[in-house]
């Protein structure tokens, strides 16, 4: 089966509940060419073994138990263990809808387009969010102004977070090619850098 998205999935001591909700959405993932990169990045032993059953229930999950070395090291072993043409990047404690990875990948091929942006939720104790680009046809997305976009902010683009990881799909031959990867030891913005 050919991949067409790769979905890195870094996690540390996250709540039953919430990976159950992350993983559960990947596995009913309209896309079925898909794989699923779990990486354990040091939990608690108890957790640990809970991770490894759970990832049991889909062939398609691929679970990688490590020693804490942080988030961005959790995402670059995902980076090197992913075959697919698309990375896409999840948090042990988000979800997707179900037709996320088809939609993103269906419109990176029609397009022809290395990176998709796409809009997802953000929720709080007391509020959602919708993240999304109103008027994106009308908006720069020139790497000089995407930088400054990223770095300083902007209106146009404060929506959808633009230095998050979450609500992005890069082709994986980009991030290769140009040797991209997360900056180890940093406590924040290893996301936004990437």
């Amino acid at each position: 089966m050919e991949i067409k998205i790769s979905v890195i999935v870094p996690i540390y001591n996250v709540i039953r509940d919430y990976f159950e909700v992350c993983m559960n959405c990947l596995m009913e993932q309209t896309l079925c060419e898909i794989e699923i990169i779990v990486i354990n990045d040091g939990s608690e032993e108890q957790l640990t073994r809970y991770y490894e059953e759970y990832c049991t229930k889909d062939k398609r999950i691929k679970y990688i138990c490590q020693e804490n070395k942080g988030v961005s090291a959790a995402r670059n072993r995902g980076i090197t263990e992913a075959n697919g043409e698309f990375l896409l990047f999840v948090d042990g404690d988000d979800w997707i809808e179900r037709t996320t990875c088809e939609q993103v990948y269906v419109y990176a091929k029609r397009q022809n387009l290395d990176v998709v942006l796409y809009g997802y939720f953000s929720n709080y104790a007391n509020r959602e969010l919708l993240r999304v680009l109103h008027n994106s046809e009308q908006l720069s997305f020139e790497k000089e102004k995407l930088q400054l976009a990223i770095l300083q902010g902007d209106d146009d683009y404060r929506m959808i977070e633009l230095g998050a990881t979450l609500g992005k799909a890069v082709k994986r031959e980009l991030v290769i090619r140009n040797d991209i990867r997360y900056i180890l030891g940093l406590k924040q913005g290893e996301d936004a850098l990437f």
